[in-house]
């Protein structure tokens, strides 16, 4: 199947043959999504994804999980008190599980960076049961 492209570039585009084991919508209906389309957006989710066949406590469940946001930043969580509890939390478990030495670094030597990473834990109706923050080296697998 061919996809024509409306626009200043006239050319052909084949769909990836790895699509062809899934239904990835009708051809007339992806040139009417297309065009109604908010700009940015180039495949919305609510034109593909409804959540009416969920039950009332899903939906619920749904609707906590995704209105609250994890931070990225240190700078996001600063301020907040259940964050810094967690911050804490995690140095303190840090120290206590003697996961580091302090030592002088040698010369010629670079340090390690870390970062901290924050998740948030929820409950089964999906309201927020924890604050996770772990402290992570950075770039090593």
């Amino acid at each position: 199947m061919k996809v024509f492209c409306h626009s200043a570039n006239s050319r052909t585009s084949t769909p990836a043959s790895w699509l062809q084991n899934y239904v990835t919508g009708s051809q007339a209906n992806h040139l009417t999504i297309a065009q109604d389309r908010p700009k940015g957006t180039k495949y919305p989710m609510h034109h593909f994804h409804s959540n009416s066949q969920f039950s009332s406590t899903h939906s619920a469940y749904i609707a906590n999980i995704t209105s609250t946001k994890e931070p990225h930043t240190y700078a996001q969580v600063i301020l907040d008190p259940n964050w810094q509890k967690a911050m804490d939390e995690e140095l303190s478990a840090l120290q206590l599980n003697q996961t580091w030495t302090l030592t002088s670094l040698p010369v010629g030597q670079k340090s390690i960076g870390c970062k901290w990473v924050y998740k948030l834990k929820y409950n089964s109706d999906g309201s927020v049961d924890r604050y996770k923050a772990c402290l992570v080296a950075n770039g090593y697998t």
